[in-house]
């Protein structure tokens, strides 16, 4: 994953991720480094405006662009980060320019006199693009020697077709006429282009672990959306003005079973049973003029259903003096200015720090009012005798005086008890086990007794939960796989219909390939009532036995 000093060189490199919630990154910092690229473009970060932090938004030695979805919480949403030495000269957020200003990238050609103001604001309410657009300095023949040119990035998250509801192909063919119009545009004004993300459809059948029916993969809409805009890696000098090379396809013309995208749920990422849908699309002169080096899959890299994908572009950024109106650094709750309202309701301080709180003290020997100290403690009050009366030295529960509140002087006993000691007496040096047995005295301060004693109620409760567990611990035991005689795992119904939320069993292995005897071998069974554990029954004794 190394790729030395390359980037300071004459070269720039581009890596593309769809992170899958970006806010699971517990230091965001070092996985950047770690991904060590110029300007890495994450995907599906599914992060609104006011759940960005401060930690996400300003990483030190990078600047971020963000577009948020505007329609549902938790979903869709892209970012770009760039290295201080790769700072655009230009951002913006949405394909469409719904919301471009003045400072925004610009060149939007045809996309106004074909879409509507309605279909614009539409297209970019979900968070699916952000551009960057960056100077550079690169030999291709569109530059004089010494001249420098300009490459605009858009980072894309292409919307999923929904087989349950058919308005989605629509918007998704919308959005790619969107980004073909875009493109097309930026080619127009004398900019490179490069188009990176998750396209969500594998383009040819080798991009895909199953195609299945040939002619029925070749016919979906959006595979034919793409055949008409990518034009075949060599004949990029031939392309059209607005197409664009899939640049792993330019590099790895013949690479198979190379993908980027697995069904986790299912395990399909152990047998490498996936689709490629992350691209790295490039435009025709630079594609011809030999500008993309490397384009590379990171299938080794964890952390999401997805894996980048980097590409190694031959021009040097030139960084801009300042970071554009669109960098996160500028949003008002990241300069002290402003609290989001959630900020100002939960007490926090800009960038989700919370102000230093003072410990809770108590005082010793006490407990809460209306808490328990140990459950220990609990457990030992019946089987000790009280030293409210003169004479005996004996733990128990007593009353502090003064304050007027129960205090527990039997934990630490019953502490050393339950962990195999005893207590031993100071006269004569002899020891007593406690188990089973409890001491008494009389009351004119005789000798104390030892007698044996019957387990209280709160043995017994123990010991039934115990025995309940065990049981139910055993009626839940995986049955094994008909194919590799190995414990099933459990799963429940998630697709819509009548068996939406039932468990059933089956085969722990990832799927794979038809005939691959270390795939999933098929096994199914459902949980059945009464049979192997289902969770209503286990619900139902789990309410009984606490009832008892």
């Amino acid at each position: 994953m190394d790729m030395g000093n390359i980037h300071n060189q004459v070269m720039y490199t581009v890596t593309t991720w769809n992170i899958n919630g970006l806010r699971s990154a517990k230091d965001l910092k070092q996985m950047l480094d770690k991904l060590d690229s110029d300007i890495i473009c994450f995907q599906e970060t599914k992060i609104t405006r006011e759940m960005l932090s401060e930690p996400l938004a300003i990483v030190p030695g990078y600047t971020s662009y963000f577009d948020f979805s505007r329609r549902r919480s938790g979903y869709s949403g892209v970012a770009t980060y760039c290295r201080q030495s790769a700072t655009p000269s230009a951002a913006e957020a949405g394909v469409a320019g719904s919301g471009a200003d003045s400072d925004s990238v610009g060149c939007y050609g045809e996309i106004g006199a074909e879409l509507e103001p309605a279909e614009r604001k539409e297209l970019d309410s979900e968070g699916r693009c952000v551009i960057t657009l960056h100077r550079t300095a690169c030999q291709c023949p569109s530059s004089s020697e010494g001249s420098s040119c300009h490459v605009a990035i858009l980072n894309v998250y292409c919307p999923r077709v929904d087989p349950d509801r058919p308005e989605r192909l629509t918007y998704k063919l919308l959005f790619y006429r969107a980004l073909r119009l875009r493109a097309a545009a930026l080619r127009a004004a004398g900019h490179h282009v490069l188009l990176v993300g998750d396209l969500n459809c594998s383009h040819r059948p080798a991009d895909s672990c199953d195609p299945g029916d040939l002619k029925e993969f070749a016919a979906s809409p959006s595979r034919r959306f793409l055949d008409d805009w990518l034009c075949e890696p060599i004949a990029a000098e031939a392309a059209a003005p607005d197409q664009l090379v899939d640049s792993f396809r330019l590099l790895h013309p013949a690479a198979t079973e190379v993908y980027t995208c697995w069904n986790t749920q299912r395990a399909a990422r152990q047998l490498n049973f996936g689709t490629r849908i992350d691209y790295v699309l490039c435009d025709a002169p630079a594609a011809a003029a030999g500008l993309v080096h490397r384009c590379d899959v990171l299938a080794e890299v964890q952390g999401s259903d997805h894996c980048p994908v980097r590409a190694t572009i031959g021009a040097r950024l030139e960084a801009a003096g300042r970071p554009p109106p669109a960098c996160t650094r500028y949003y008002p709750e990241f300069a002290g200015r402003q609290l989001t309202i959630k900020q100002w309701c939960s007490g926090q301080a800009p960038g989700g720090k919370r102000p230093p709180q003072q410990p809770v003290q108590r005082q010793a020997g006490k407990r809460a009012r209306g808490g328990q100290a140990t459950l220990l403690g609990f457990v030992k009050r019946s089987k000790v005798p009280s030293s409210n009366s003169g004479g005996g030295g004996g733990k128990g529960l007593n009353v502090d005086a003064p304050s007027g509140e129960l205090r527990d002087d039997s934990s630490q006993s019953s502490d050393r008890v339950y962990a195999g000691e005893s207590d031993q007496t100071t006269e004569g040096g002899a020891a007593t086990e406690n188990s089973g047995t409890v001491e008494s005295c009389d009351s004119s301060g005789g000798s104390w007794q030892s007698t044996p004693t019957e387990p209280d109620g709160a043995e017994r409760k123990v010991a039934a939960a115990a025995a309940f567990w065990s049981e139910t611990l055993r009626a839940l035991r995986p049955p094994p796989c008909r194919g590799h005689r190995e414990p099933c795992v459990q799963r429940v119904v998630k697709k819509a219909g009548p068996n939406l939320g039932k468990q059933f069993w089956c085969c722990a292995r990832g799927v794979g390939k038809p005939g691959d005897p270390e795939a999933h071998c098929g096994h199914f069974e459902w949980l059945r009532r009464g049979g192997r554990g289902r969770s209503s029954d286990v619900t139902a004794a789990v309410a009984g036995s606490v009832a008892s």
